[in-house]
């Protein structure tokens, strides 16, 4: 072929038929949407963006152990709980590892509060739901507890969903020692991510689409990975280590079996921090 590599596809419907063409030609090929993609298990040619649910949870267990020491963590069971697959598994992993685990209800008051934390080490309080309105006032109440009562460290790991809501809610997010659970973090401060969308905007006469994660910045990215990845190891690449000047995405692949392709597993907690900063904890 005339060319090195290939982006796509968007649907799901084309999914079998571009693994197909990928493997008999021998064709890398990035899908950057989707993480349920069953050929990936035995097609060495495929790069997935999006972390299979499997595999993210796997790589946030360790995040997790490398973050919290000696940490006590209380579940919140929400009423919108569609995280409830991946706060069970986190749940099972923190019981297999002797962590000390607590749940409460999302009618929770300060007496409950009291009932599940210790002083003697941190509290890292986890929703099994990411819907933010629904979990502002549980947050809110976690506040004013904290502020009531600092005898108690206490934390918050949040969903990945909530960074759409960060900006305009960074305040409460510092106050209770917020740590994201994230693959990408977009900083709408970064110089280089404004000239980029400067530049586009020159470009297309219109900036790029707000959404999460931006889908600009995500082309961008993927296109920096695989060319740089080409021009420093040729068409041998396969999942060398090498740094970049992302936008958004800092992607990092590992093979995802004997036979099989690359996922990307770069995951990290966005820390807001209670003294106003914001870091990046990714997992080494």
């Amino acid at each position: 072929s005339s060319y090195n590599f290939v982006i796509g596809p968007l649907y799901p419907s084309h999914f079998n038929d571009v693994c197909d063409y990928a493997l008999i030609n021998k064709q890398k090929t990035i899908i950057p949407f989707s993480s349920k993609v069953t050929n990936i298990q035995d097609n060495p040619y495929l790069y997935l963006l999006n972390t299979p649910n499997t595999v993210y949870y796997e790589k946030v267990a360790k995040l997790f152990d490398k973050t919290f020491q000696s940490a006590r963590t209380i579940f919140v069971r929400t009423a919108n709980a569609d995280k409830l697959e991946f706060t069970d598994h986190l749940m099972q992993h923190f019981l297999n590892n002797k962590y000390e685990v607590q749940t409460l209800p999302n009618t929770f008051v300060n007496e409950d509060l009291e009932r599940v934390l210790t002083e003697e080490k941190q509290n890292i309080f986890i929703f099994d739901g990411s819907d933010w309105d629904s979990n502002f006032k549980l947050i809110q109440s976690l506040v004013n507890f904290k502020i009531a009562n600092p005898r108690y460290n206490i934390k918050l790991v949040g969903h990945n969903e909530w960074q759409v809501h960060a900006m305009d809610n960074a305040d409460i997010l510092h106050e209770v020692d917020t740590y994201i659970i994230a693959t990408d973090y977009y900083d709408a401060y970064n110089k280089a991510v404004i000239d980029f969308e400067e530049n586009y905007k020159n470009m297309f006469n219109t900036y790029p689409l707000i959404y999460h994660p931006r889908i600009g910045e995500l082309g961008y990215d993927s296109g920096l990975f695989m060319l740089n990845a080409m021009a420093l190891y040729g068409n041998n690449f396969t999942n060398q280590d090498f740094s970049a000047n992302y936008l958004q995405t800092k992607l990092k692949f590992e093979k995802i079996s004997h036979n099989g392709g690359y996922v990307n597993t770069n995951i990290l907690f966005i820390h807001y921090t209670p003294d106003q900063q914001i870091e990046c904890i990714e997992l080494k």
